[in-house]
């Protein structure tokens, strides 16, 4: 699971893929691991969420890590980018708390709408 999630960081790398490229990547990532697993396990999205964070967190800090060790001439380039997934990741759990705050407030409204 992990590695898979490395192996296609690791292709979209080696291809120089674009910006869009890397946020549709990120997107199915996002979508595939956190928001359609807690749906069908019945965890919260929240707990799924801190799970990923801390996963893709210690995995982005090993390679910054190497890459320090190894006085890797590309790790100004992968800083850069790693701070951007970094942005979009936090962006996307965000977006869909707060959809999902908004469906249940909603519902709430919905309820209390009948009820009256």
């Amino acid at each position: 699971d992990s590695i898979t999630v490395f192996q296609e960081l690791k292709d979209l790398l080696k291809k120089n893929a674009t910006v869009e490229a890397f946020i549709e990547w990120l997107d199915t990532v996002v979508e595939q691991r956190v928001i359609k697993t807690s749906k069908q396990n019945g965890r919260s999205l929240k707990k799924r969420a801190q799970d990923f964070l801390l996963k893709w967190s210690f995995f982005g800090a090993r390679v910054m890590h190497n890459l320090t060790l190894n006085n890797a001439s590309s790790f100004g380039s992968f800083h850069l980018i790693r701070m951007l997934l970094d942005e979009y990741i936090l962006l996307a759990m965000e977006t869909q708390f707060n959809n999902d705050k908004e469906q249940e407030l909603q519902n709430l409204l919905d309820k209390y709408m009948k009820n009256s």
